[in-house]
Parts: structure tokens; C-alpha cells; sequence
């Protein structure tokens, strides 16, 4: 699922999962209310939860690896990382 989806389902799916719901299988239906509903509502929201992180973290990590990539690009192309060393050579032989 991506974050849009996720979040309507947290936002209005799930909580109406709450009320009850039904499974269809090739078996027929499966009428899920009560209690239960609200159990696997909240087995749900904490799935999905748990699946948001995870994509929001991966889009962080995603960024940082591009951010780095580019500073790294930049730094290169400056010769910055050369001049740095030189000095740092010319502090320890000076």
C-alpha cells in the first residue's frame, strides 16, 4: 500500500471495520462483528501503523542517500575534498 492509501484506511476504513464487516471467500461470507470486529480493527490500525513507518522511513533513508550523493557530487567537482587533505597534510608535516 502506499502512504495515501494507508492513510484513508486509517482514517476511514478501519474504524468502520469497528462496526463489522465481511470476508468474502470462495467459500462464501464471512460475517466478522462485536467484539471481534473492534479486535481485528485494531489489529489492522496497528499493521497499518507499523507499515507507515516503515515506508516513511525508507523515504528518509531514500532522501539521505540522494542528499549524500549530491554533497559528494558537489565536494568533488570543487576539488574541496583535495584542498582539504593538502591542508590537513601540510598542518601534520608543517
Amino acid at each position: 500500500m502506499i502512504r495515501d492509501e494507508i492513510a484513508y484506511a486509517l482514517r476511514k476504513q478501519v474504524p468502520d471495520m469497528a462496526r463489522g464487516f465481511v470476508i468474502a471467500t470462495t467459500y462464501g461470507d464471512l460475517r466478522i462483528d462485536g467484539d471481534l470486529a473492534q479486535v481485528v480493527a485494531a489489529v489492522v490500525r496497528q499493521s497499518l501503523n507499523a507499515s507507515a513507518a516503515l515506508a516513511e522511513a525508507d523515504a528518509c533513508l531514500q532522501e539521505i542517500g540522494a542528499m549524500t550523493g549530491r554533497m559528494m557530487t558537489a565536494i568533488d567537482s570543487e576539488g574541496i575534498f583535495d584542498r582539504l587533505t593538502n591542508t590537513q597534510r601540510d598542518r601534520d608535516h608543517g
